[in-house]
């Protein structure tokens, strides 16, 4: 092998030599190839993790729809309770309603009966001056 020297001169080897720089170099793309042996060992350590971690995210989110599902379904019911509620609360008011004028009313027969014995009396009386 030759090598062009600054005076444009070439240089040649002995065999040794470059057998040495062959050993060297072989040496050289030993360490590169076990290195990028490894590196591929860790990119498939990486790689095999990585697809754990996508199976337990595809877990994840199969149970995060199934829990979407629950609460649709528990939104819907809710819907149907608040509308008895509204119903129930209007017929509560409709009772309280009832109840005030039933009481209302009560109240008045009870002054009625009242205005009725003090009539009767008044009359009673009224026959006793008059027959003096």
């Amino acid at each position: 092998m030759k090598k062009k020297t600054q005076n444009n001169k070439e240089k040649t080897y002995k065999a040794d030599e470059v057998m040495s720089m062959l050993e060297q170099i072989n040496d050289g793309v030993q360490v590169v190839s076990e290195q990028h042996g490894e590196v591929i060992k860790r990119l498939d350590r990486v790689e095999s993790r990585l697809d754990g971690v996508e199976s337990r995210l595809d877990g994840v989110e199969s149970r995060l729809d199934g829990v979407e599902s629950q609460l649709d379904r528990v939104e819907s019911r809710l819907d149907g309770v608040e509308s008895r509620l509204d119903k129930v609360e209007t017929g509560i008011n409709r009772m309280q309603d009832d109840v005030t004028e039933i009481k209302h009313k009560l109240s008045e027969k009870v002054d009625r009966d009242e205005f009725n014995k003090l009539e009767k009396r008044m009359i009673k009386l009224e026959k006793l001056v008059f027959a003096k």
